[in-house]
């Protein structure tokens, strides 16, 4: 209906002018419109797809951004009145784990599946929605054409086997025959918010942003972890506050697949006006998404597996 957008943000990261070449693909794997030109040094910039005279309206689909410098991508998509994030990704995997999905979970929580083919030849796909527990709730089996980029709405899902209740609560694994990239859209009430899906796991994840009841009781946070192996995980949280001090340690045991959702204000020794992040060490590879709740407004991110001595923030 025309309210959805997006813009895309790049930053070069080097010392010297980068040439961008950026193709924008529809959701058949069609390059509909490519723009060639230089970003300076350190430089980040914005575009706005609306105002590209090249990209036809209704356009629905991806970008896929090559520079002769290294360089990092965001995109921003509008979904009518809501506000989202998510990264761009270098490379693709055979692989995509999700932690949080929903189908009318909670009454109003839904979730939009994105899996990009990353290649030059047709993938097959295999998608399982996962419960919490870590068992197949349901398979579904599709195939996305080169460069291609689908969506996958969780109130329209099909399942070649099993099935996907009303209520649902739990993840999803994305495997192909060729490399992808995935993100999840999840519709929070009138709230909307992306992640990025994980290639795989590891034995350590930190989420920097989660909140108790603070400045005034209105930032509050979910943690999402999912075990990506196959065996049984043991995994200690800490909770970390600005100080560097841990308040609080908390254990949870995932089966092979499982996922804990975790709401914050509900964890014990956890004082009330808690903000800070989380490192999360576990004896198989795990994944991690925080969920912040700022007031009335949500959103979402990746925890990572490790650190550097440079950040950037285009």
């Amino acid at each position: 209906g025309g309210s959805y957008k997006s813009a895309l943000y790049i930053q070069n990261l080097s010392n010297g002018s980068a040439n961008l070449t950026i193709e924008f693909i529809n959701d058949s794997g069609v390059v509909v419109h490519t723009i060639t030109e230089p970003l300076a040094a350190k430089a980040s910039k914005g575009y706005w797809l609306s105002s590209i005279g090249g990209i036809p309206a209704g356009f629905a689909g991806g970008a896929k951004i090559t520079a002769d410098q290294p360089i990092l991508a965001v995109g921003r998509p509008h979904i009518g009145s809501e506000v989202m994030t998510y990264n761009g990704v270098s490379s693709g995997s055979i692989t995509a784990w999700l932690p949080m999905f929903f189908k009318n979970g909670f009454g109003s929580y839904n979730t939009a599946l994105y899996v990009q083919n990353v290649t030059n030849a047709s993938a097959s796909l295999t998608i399982e929605y996962l419960n919490l527990d870590g068992t197949v709730a349901c398979t579904d089996n599709d195939t996305l054409a080169a460069n291609a980029s689908k969506g996958y709405w969780s109130l329209a899902v099909t399942c070649d086997s099993g099935s996907l209740p009303s209520g649902f609560v739990g993840g999803v694994k994305v495997t192909s025959t060729q490399n992808i990239l995935a993100v999840g859209r999840a519709h929070l009430g009138s709230q909307i918010t992306t992640y990025n899906g994980f290639a795989g796991g590891a034995t350590n994840a930190y989420v920097p942003m989660l909140f108790k009841n603070a400045f005034g009781g209105s930032y509050q946070s979910a943690l999402y972890l999912q075990n990506v192996s196959g065996s049984s995980a043991n995994v200690t949280i800490e909770y970390v506050d600005n100080s560097g001090s841990v308040v609080t340690t908390q254990n949870v045991t995932l089966a092979a697949n499982a996922i804990s959702s975790i709401w914050l204000p509900g964890v014990a020794g956890l004082p009330d006006g808690f903000v800070g992040g989380a490192r999360i060490t576990a004896d198989q590879n795990i994944i991690a998404v925080g969920r912040p709740h700022l007031g009335s407004e949500i959103t979402a991110y990746n925890g990572a597996s490790t650190g550097s001595l440079t950040a950037y923030l285009p």
